[in-house]
């Protein structure tokens, strides 16, 4: 080129050349100038952004540290009143168990009275066995000497009546007739003189009976206490004449003593209508006794069996209450648990942020 164009021309379009590319390189200068500050200037903004993201981030942190800071003085507080709730269980299961021990002692005392009331009704029931017996005896037992009575006092007066008539036919055996009927007369006045000692025997065992029946504590002498048990009415004269030692007690010999004397101050007939008198009216009292046990035995079991519903209750009451604070502490636990692992962690740049850039770098 230069041998053809010459050396001048050679060297303008060798200028040309280097300008051109001078310029293209100013052009590619300025162009990369510029995208270099598009690239600074979206660098900026990125940087701002995740300033601005950080900040945001860390402010959620915070936050969330907070949160979980009250959270978990929440779930403290809520510990230590479950402490104090199972403090309070524990009082109120002592308090119930006291309750419940008074509430043992009271079944146990109703159930000493029922057994008490149960052992009086049975004692009243043989008591009062014992006098329908003794006075079904007594009566056959007096009918018998009734009769017998009867039947020798006609026999003697139809032997008297008879000797008296052979006597009125005949004086000669007017002295024979004495001797007979004086022999007679001995043989039934020793009847009824056996029939007297029975009688006296029979008495005096239905006395024994009825001072033993009065004499509960079995101590061998009857106390005024157990005789207002077992009579009505003001006993006070009747007891002082039976305690003629004035001791305060009744033996079995005052006892005997009295009925004797009064029997033969009375007569026969009258001392057995008192006799008879006094055990009609224990026969009465001790009906009254058996109805009064049975009512006290029917009260003190319905008491028990109202002492035992009103435990039953209690105890499940009791259960129930335990069990629901049982559960409550069980769910503070748990939430206790869970707030350890809610600890705020950072959040990671948006990817779209990152790819930006790592584009501009």
């Amino acid at each position: 080129m230069v041998q053809g164009m010459g050396e001048a021309k050679a060297q303008v379009f060798i200028q040309k050349l280097e300008d051109a590319e001078v310029g293209k390189s100013r052009e590619l200068l300025i162009k990369h100038t510029a995208n270099a500050a598009d690239a600074q200037q979206r660098l900026a903004e990125a940087n701002a952004e995740a300033d601005a993201k950080i900040a945001e981030q860390q402010a959620e942190s915070e936050r969330l540290s907070l949160e979980a800071e009250g959270l978990k003085k929440q779930l403290e507080d809520q510990m230590a009143a479950s402490a104090a709730g199972s403090q309070e269980v524990a009082q109120a299961q002592a308090v119930f168990g006291q309750q419940l021990e008074a509430k043992e002692a009271e079944v146990a005392e109703l159930r000493s009275q029922l057994e008490a009331a149960a052992t009086q009704s049975e004692q009243a029931q043989t008591s009062l066995q014992q006098l329908h017996e003794a006075k079904a005896e007594a009566d056959e037992k007096r009918e018998y000497l009734t009769a017998e009575t009867e039947r020798l006092s006609s026999e003697a007066e139809g032997l008297k009546k008879q000797l008296e008539e052979q006597m009125a036919a005949s004086a000669v055996g007017n002295e024979q007739a004495q001797a007979a009927l004086s022999e007679v007369l001995e043989a039934k006045n020793g009847e009824l003189a056996e029939l007297k000692e029975f009688s006296d025997k029979q008495r005096k065992h239905r006395l024994t009976l009825m001072f033993n029946r009065l004499d509960r504590d079995e101590t061998g002498g009857i106390s005024k206490e157990e005789m207002t048990e077992t009579f009505t009415g003001d006993i006070s004269k009747f007891f002082s004449a039976l305690d003629t030692n004035a001791d305060g007690k009744v033996s079995i010999e005052e006892w005997l003593g009295l009925f004797n004397k009064m029997g033969q101050g009375m007569g026969e007939a009258k001392d057995q209508v008192f006799i008879q008198k006094l055990e009609d009216a224990e026969v009465g009292k001790s009906r009254e006794l058996l109805i009064k046990h049975t009512a006290n035995a029917a009260d003190a079991q319905q008491r028990l069996a109202e002492a035992n519903a009103e435990a039953d209750a209690k105890i499940a009451e009791q259960q129930a209450e335990s069990e629901r604070l049982i559960l409550e502490a069980e769910g503070l636990k748990k939430q206790l648990h869970c707030s350890s692992f809610m600890k705020p962690r950072p959040r990671l740049m948006p990817r779209s942020l990152s790819s930006r850039l790592r584009a501009s770098g």
